[in-house]
Order: structure tokens, then C-alpha cells, then sequence
């Protein structure tokens, strides 16, 4: 399975854990993060149709579905031979488990929750804030030191970030589908 850009793999997260056999049905486990939300950096985000975002390059998609315990990732990008419409093809997979939790961020009137995912035995520690039908995903704050390593080195920034060298890099906004 190929890598996830730090972006996307910095909202992966899951937590692992067995049970021993019950008499008793468990109750299932439903997240407020149950469905499928997708991000692009364009306008498609359903169908295989697809052009350039609004900074002239190729639109990228993430879709993120959240079902229980478990979280499958999809990571496309836009093929154009020629004109200025082509078709996502799908680069990067992954599947793993989650689990949320407490408020750890407010950023004005949103309050982000720790996102743990784990995938490829490692866990990322992020977080989420829910806005209707809306998910954000934090991005890293490099004067931080928020690497990950740990749940109070979160990614912790509410907002989009300017990078020297790469330019505004926007904070991923998932739309539910």
C-alpha cells in the first residue's frame, strides 16, 4: 500500500483491540463521523468526471468513509490527455480503525475532537471539527513541533496555512455525501 501525503495521513488514525466471545450481542458503534465525506480540490466531488482546480492544476479527491470502528481512504487525482476535462483514477488506498474523543482545540466557533487513526501499524493523532454536513481536518502548525508522536502533539491548526516554498496550503474541508 503506498503512503498517504503527511496531509491525509495525519488524518488517519484507528485503535486496534480484541474481545474475548459474549452470550450478549454488542452494541453496534456508531460515530457522528458515520458515512462517506469527500474533499476536492475542485468542484467534483461525485462521478469520474474531472478538470483543473482554481489554481490551474490537476483536482485531487480524498473520500474518507467512516463505518463503526473502521475507516476506508481513497486518494484520486484528475487525468487529462486533452481539453480540460479527464477522469479521476484512483492513486492510494487504505483501510484501518478510529477512535474519537474529547475537545483538545476551539478555534472561534469550532471545537475540534481527537480523530486517532490507525492504518499500516502506526496511529496518527489528529482531530475534526463537525459543521453540518461538513468535516475539517487541522493541518500541521510547524512552530509546534506537532509531529504526531503523542496525543498532545496533535495537528492543531484551524485554519489554512502558508508554506515557504509550496504556498497557501488549504485546510481540507469534507463534504458528506
Amino acid at each position: 500500500m503506498k503512503k498517504f501525503s503527511l496531509l491525509f495521513l495525519a488524518c488517519l488514525s484507528a485503535c486496534g483491540g480484541g474481545s474475548s466471545s459474549s452470550n450478549t450481542a454488542a452494541t453496534p458503534v456508531v460515530s457522528e463521523l458515520e458515512g462517506t465525506w469527500v474533499y476536492s480540490t475542485g468542484s467534483h466531488t461525485t462521478g469520474t468526471a474531472c478538470g483543473l482546480d482554481l489554481r490551474g492544476g490537476y483536482e485531487a479527491r480524498t473520500t474518507f468513509t467512516f463505518s463503526g470502528n473502521t475507516i476506508t481512504g481513497k486518494k484520486e487525482a484528475c487525468a487529462i490527455l486533452t481539453g480540460n476535462t479527464g477522469g479521476f483514477i484512483q492513486n492510494d488506498s487504505m483501510t484501518g480503525t478510529f477512535k474519537t474523543g474529547d475537545i483538545y482545540l476551539t478555534s472561534g466557533t469550532e471545537s475540534y475532537k481527537t480523530l486517532d487513526i490507525t492504518s499500516g501499524g502506526s496511529t496518527q493523532y489528529t482531530g475534526y471539527a463537525l459543521l453540518g454536513n461538513k468535516f475539517k481536518l487541522p493541518l500541521p502548525n510547524p512552530n509546534t513541533g506537532a509531529d504526531g508522536s503523542t496525543p498532545a502533539k496533535r495537528i492543531n491548526t484551524a485554519a489554512s496555512v502558508f508554506t515557504p516554498g509550496v504556498g497557501l496550503v488549504d485546510q481540507p474541508v469534507f463534504v458528506k455525501q
